[in-house]
Protein backbone atom coordinates (compact mmCIF):
# COMPACT_ATOMS: atom_id res chain seq x y z
CA UNK A 1 0.00 0.00 0.00
CA UNK A 2 1.46 3.24 -1.22
CA UNK A 3 2.32 5.08 1.93
CA UNK A 4 0.84 9.08 2.13
CA UNK A 5 1.74 9.87 5.77
CA UNK A 6 3.65 8.20 8.14
CA UNK A 7 4.51 7.84 11.86
CA UNK A 8 6.85 6.74 14.23
CA UNK A 9 5.73 4.21 16.36
CA UNK A 10 7.72 1.63 18.85
CA UNK A 11 10.23 -0.76 17.35
CA UNK A 12 8.43 -4.13 16.18
CA UNK A 13 9.59 -7.33 14.45
CA UNK A 14 8.29 -8.99 11.74
CA UNK A 15 7.83 -11.97 14.52
CA UNK A 16 6.48 -9.38 16.60
CA UNK A 17 3.91 -8.46 13.79
CA UNK A 18 3.43 -12.04 12.65
CA UNK A 19 2.56 -13.15 16.41
CA UNK A 20 0.23 -10.19 16.50
CA UNK A 21 -1.80 -10.83 13.11
CA UNK A 22 -2.68 -14.52 14.09
CA UNK A 23 -3.85 -13.53 17.90
CA UNK A 24 -6.43 -11.04 15.40
CA UNK A 25 -6.73 -14.09 12.80
CA UNK A 26 -7.84 -16.26 15.91
CA UNK A 27 -11.26 -14.28 16.78
CA UNK A 28 -12.49 -15.54 13.53
CA UNK A 29 -15.86 -17.87 14.75
CA UNK A 30 -15.34 -19.71 11.44
CA UNK A 31 -12.22 -22.08 11.17
CA UNK A 32 -9.33 -19.14 11.09
CA UNK A 33 -7.43 -21.65 8.77
CA UNK A 34 -9.13 -21.08 6.08
CA UNK A 35 -7.57 -19.33 3.41
CA UNK A 36 -10.19 -16.79 2.07
CA UNK A 37 -12.84 -15.01 4.41
CA UNK A 38 -15.05 -12.00 4.58
CA UNK A 39 -13.02 -9.50 5.95
CA UNK A 40 -15.64 -6.77 6.91
CA UNK A 41 -17.94 -9.80 8.07
CA UNK A 42 -14.70 -10.44 10.28
CA UNK A 43 -14.55 -6.72 11.26
CA UNK A 44 -18.20 -6.26 12.61
CA UNK A 45 -18.97 -9.47 13.53
CA UNK A 46 -15.61 -11.58 15.09
CA UNK A 47 -13.45 -8.54 15.94
CA UNK A 48 -15.22 -5.34 16.73
CA UNK A 49 -17.07 -6.97 20.12
CA UNK A 50 -13.79 -8.63 21.33
CA UNK A 51 -11.93 -5.22 21.13
CA UNK A 52 -11.86 -3.22 24.52
CA UNK A 53 -13.74 -0.33 24.14
CA UNK A 54 -15.44 -1.28 21.32
CA UNK A 55 -14.57 -0.61 17.45
CA UNK A 56 -16.94 2.44 15.80
CA UNK A 57 -17.07 2.10 12.14
CA UNK A 58 -18.08 5.37 9.73
CA UNK A 59 -18.56 5.15 6.14
CA UNK A 60 -18.31 8.22 4.17
CA UNK A 61 -19.09 8.60 0.52
CA UNK A 62 -15.78 10.25 -1.50
CA UNK A 63 -12.54 10.56 -0.72
CA UNK A 64 -11.33 11.20 2.81
CA UNK A 65 -8.32 14.12 2.99
CA UNK A 66 -5.50 13.42 1.87
CA UNK A 67 -6.86 11.34 -0.50
CA UNK A 68 -6.76 8.51 2.15
CA UNK A 69 -9.34 5.38 1.63
CA UNK A 70 -9.46 4.84 5.28
CA UNK A 71 -8.00 6.23 8.60
CA UNK A 72 -8.24 5.06 12.35
CA UNK A 73 -8.13 7.80 15.18
CA UNK A 74 -8.36 6.77 18.71
CA UNK A 75 -10.51 7.23 22.03
CA UNK A 76 -12.65 6.00 21.13
CA UNK A 77 -11.39 3.79 18.67
CA UNK A 78 -12.85 4.67 15.06
CA UNK A 79 -12.62 3.37 11.48
CA UNK A 80 -13.54 5.46 8.70
CA UNK A 81 -13.42 4.28 5.46
CA UNK A 82 -15.23 4.97 2.18
CA UNK A 83 -18.56 3.30 1.70
CA UNK A 84 -17.13 1.90 -1.66
CA UNK A 85 -13.95 0.53 -0.44
CA UNK A 86 -16.19 -1.06 2.48
CA UNK A 87 -18.69 -2.49 -0.14
CA UNK A 88 -15.57 -3.97 -2.62
CA UNK A 89 -14.20 -5.19 0.76
CA UNK A 90 -17.47 -7.45 1.48
CA UNK A 91 -17.65 -8.54 -2.50
CA UNK A 92 -13.95 -9.55 -1.93
CA UNK A 93 -12.11 -7.27 -3.88
CA UNK A 94 -8.55 -7.81 -3.20
CA UNK A 95 -7.27 -4.14 -2.95
CA UNK A 96 -10.41 -3.35 -0.75
CA UNK A 97 -9.45 -6.70 1.68
CA UNK A 98 -5.84 -5.22 1.46
CA UNK A 99 -6.77 -1.78 2.63
CA UNK A 100 -9.54 -2.88 5.25
CA UNK A 101 -6.61 -5.32 6.90
CA UNK A 102 -3.72 -2.78 6.66
CA UNK A 103 -6.34 -0.54 9.10
CA UNK A 104 -7.16 -2.89 11.36
CA UNK A 105 -2.65 -3.32 11.75
CA UNK A 106 -3.32 0.05 13.00
CA UNK A 107 -5.78 -0.86 15.28
CA UNK A 108 -4.46 -3.84 16.36
CA UNK A 109 -0.60 -2.36 16.87
CA UNK A 110 -0.82 1.76 17.18
CA UNK A 111 -2.18 4.26 19.47
CA UNK A 112 -2.57 7.86 19.25
CA UNK A 113 1.15 8.40 21.15
CA UNK A 114 2.28 7.82 17.29
CA UNK A 115 4.63 11.09 16.22
CA UNK A 116 4.78 11.65 13.07
CA UNK A 117 8.09 11.94 10.65
CA UNK A 118 8.97 15.19 9.34
CA UNK A 119 7.52 16.07 5.95
CA UNK A 120 11.65 17.28 4.56
CA UNK A 121 11.83 13.55 3.78
CA UNK A 122 13.58 12.47 7.00
CA UNK A 123 11.79 9.56 7.31
CA UNK A 124 13.28 7.82 4.66
CA UNK A 125 16.60 7.42 7.40
CA UNK A 126 14.73 5.99 9.76
CA UNK A 127 14.36 2.00 9.99
CA UNK A 128 11.66 0.84 8.95
CA UNK A 129 10.50 -1.36 11.60
CA UNK A 130 9.56 2.11 13.41
CA UNK A 131 7.42 2.99 10.31
CA UNK A 132 3.42 2.81 11.29
CA UNK A 133 2.69 2.58 7.60
CA UNK A 134 5.24 -0.62 6.95
CA UNK A 135 4.22 -2.27 10.54
CA UNK A 136 0.14 -1.85 9.18
CA UNK A 137 1.54 -2.90 5.67
CA UNK A 138 3.59 -6.10 6.87
CA UNK A 139 0.66 -7.08 9.19
CA UNK A 140 -1.99 -7.18 6.13
CA UNK A 141 0.47 -9.51 4.60
CA UNK A 142 0.89 -11.95 7.42
CA UNK A 143 -3.58 -11.74 8.38
CA UNK A 144 -4.57 -11.81 4.94
CA UNK A 145 -2.10 -14.76 4.21
CA UNK A 146 -0.84 -16.76 7.35
CA UNK A 147 2.29 -19.58 7.22
CA UNK A 148 -1.19 -21.95 6.30
CA UNK A 149 -1.37 -20.77 3.26
CA UNK A 150 2.03 -20.70 1.84
CA UNK A 151 2.43 -24.13 3.23
CA UNK A 152 -0.29 -24.57 0.50
CA UNK A 153 1.59 -22.79 -2.83
CA UNK A 154 4.83 -20.77 -2.89
CA UNK A 155 3.27 -19.55 -6.38
CA UNK A 156 2.20 -16.33 -6.55
CA UNK A 157 -0.85 -16.58 -8.68
CA UNK A 158 -2.44 -19.16 -7.13
CA UNK A 159 -1.62 -17.63 -3.60
CA UNK A 160 -3.07 -14.44 -4.50
CA UNK A 161 -6.37 -16.36 -5.57
CA UNK A 162 -6.26 -18.33 -2.75
CA UNK A 163 -5.91 -15.64 -0.24
CA UNK A 164 -7.79 -12.83 -2.08
CA UNK A 165 -4.85 -10.51 -2.44
CA UNK A 166 -2.68 -9.07 -5.11
CA UNK A 167 -0.63 -10.74 -7.48
CA UNK A 168 2.03 -8.53 -6.11
CA UNK A 169 1.87 -8.58 -2.47
CA UNK A 170 1.70 -12.34 -2.80
CA UNK A 171 4.52 -12.29 -4.40
CA UNK A 172 5.84 -10.18 -1.74
CA UNK A 173 4.51 -12.03 1.01
CA UNK A 174 6.39 -15.60 -0.76
CA UNK A 175 9.91 -13.47 -0.07
CA UNK A 176 9.11 -13.27 3.32
CA UNK A 177 7.94 -16.57 3.45
CA UNK A 178 11.14 -17.95 2.31
CA UNK A 179 13.59 -15.53 4.29
CA UNK A 180 12.53 -16.51 7.66
CA UNK A 181 11.59 -20.57 6.60
CA UNK A 182 15.13 -20.63 5.63
CA UNK A 183 17.23 -21.73 8.94
CA UNK A 184 20.71 -20.14 7.58
CA UNK A 185 19.73 -16.33 8.42
CA UNK A 186 19.59 -15.50 11.96
CA UNK A 187 16.41 -12.97 11.31
CA UNK A 188 17.97 -9.32 11.91
CA UNK A 189 18.03 -7.39 8.99
CA UNK A 190 21.16 -5.86 7.54
CA UNK A 191 22.00 -2.22 8.10
CA UNK A 192 23.26 -1.50 4.35
CA UNK A 193 20.88 -2.89 2.36
CA UNK A 194 17.89 -3.72 4.81
CA UNK A 195 17.02 -7.36 3.89
CA UNK A 196 17.02 -9.98 6.33
CA UNK A 197 19.48 -12.43 4.18
CA UNK A 198 22.31 -12.22 7.44
CA UNK A 199 23.72 -15.54 7.93
CA UNK A 200 26.19 -16.90 10.50
CA UNK A 201 30.12 -16.59 9.16
CA UNK A 202 32.40 -17.21 11.89
CA UNK A 203 31.41 -14.40 14.27
CA UNK A 204 29.79 -12.38 12.28
CA UNK A 205 27.01 -12.22 10.69
CA UNK A 206 26.92 -11.64 6.47
CA UNK A 207 24.66 -10.59 4.43
CA UNK A 208 24.58 -13.01 1.36
CA UNK A 209 22.34 -9.81 -0.62
CA UNK A 210 25.13 -7.40 -0.23
CA UNK A 211 28.27 -8.91 1.31
CA UNK A 212 27.88 -6.27 4.56
CA UNK A 213 29.50 -7.79 7.74
CA UNK A 214 28.23 -6.94 11.27
CA UNK A 215 28.52 -8.00 14.40
CA UNK A 216 32.31 -9.57 14.40
CA UNK A 217 34.66 -9.89 17.81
Amino acid sequence: METINDYRVRFRSEKDIQNAAALARSARKSSQYEHQFNIVEFVERDFAPKLKGGLLVVLVDGELPANKPAKVTYNPTTLTVETRVWREAREGHDRARWIVAHELGHIVLHDNTAKAFSSNGGSRAFDKHYSAEWQADTFASFFLMPDQSLGRTQDASVLSILCGVSYDDAADRIKLYRVFSNNRYEGDFCPECGNFTMARNGTCLKCDTCGATTGCS
